[in-house]
C-alpha cells in the first residue's frame, strides 16, 4: 500500500510543477539586464501563439504583432514558446511599443507642470557598464580539541 501513497504524490508534484513553472516563465521578461538586447525581445514576441498539446487549460497572454497588444490565450500547460506570459503587465513590458519610441517629440514642445518655462532636456551618454568576477578562495579553519 506504501508504494502506491508515493506514486500518488509523486503525481501531485509533477502536476504542481507543471502548472508553476510556465508561470515563472513570464516573469524573466521583467528582468532588465545588459546582455538583453533589443533583437532578443523583438524575436520573442514575433513568435506566434503556441497553446502546446497538453490541456491544463491556463490563461496566459501573447503579444499580437499585428494589432501592437498583449491578448490572452488558452495554454495547455506544456512546451508552448516564449511568447506566453503570465500576467499582461509583464508581456506588454517586454514587448509593448513604448511611444516615446515610436514617436519623436520635439524638447521645445515639453512644458513643466509647474509653469509655463519648456524642459530642456540634456543628451544623456550610455556609460560603458563592465562586469568584474572575484574569485572565491576557500577558507580553512582549525578547531582545537
Amino acid at each position: 500500500m506504501w508504494p502506491l501513497k508515493t506514486f500518488h504524490f509523486a503525481i501531485l508534484v509533477a502536476i504542481v510543477l507543471v502548472a508553476i513553472t510556465p508561470a515563472m516563465a513570464g516573469t524573466k521578461a521583467l528582468v532588465n539586464t545588459p546582455a538583453t538586447s533589443k533583437e532578443q525581445k523583438d524575436s520573442k514576441c514575433l513568435l506566434p501563439k503556441e497553446p502546446g498539446p497538453c490541456r491544463m487549460r491556463l490563461e496566459r497572454y501573447y503579444y499580437n504583432a499585428e494589432t501592437d497588444s498583449c491578448e490572452t490565450f488558452v495554454f495547455g500547460g506544456c512546451r508552448g514558446n516564449e511568447n506566453s506570459f503570465g500576467f499582461k503587465e509583464t508581456c506588454e513590458a517586454a514587448c509593448k511599443k513604448s511611444p516615446l519610441t515610436s514617436k519623436k517629440m520635439n524638447p521645445s514642445t515639453l512644458k513643466s507642470l509647474t509653469s509655463n518655462t519648456p524642459i530642456t532636456e540634456k543628451p544623456t551618454v550610455a556609460s560603458a557598464t563592465s562586469t568584474t568576477t572575484t574569485a572565491k578562495t576557500p577558507s580553512t579553519t582549525t578547531v582545537k580539541k
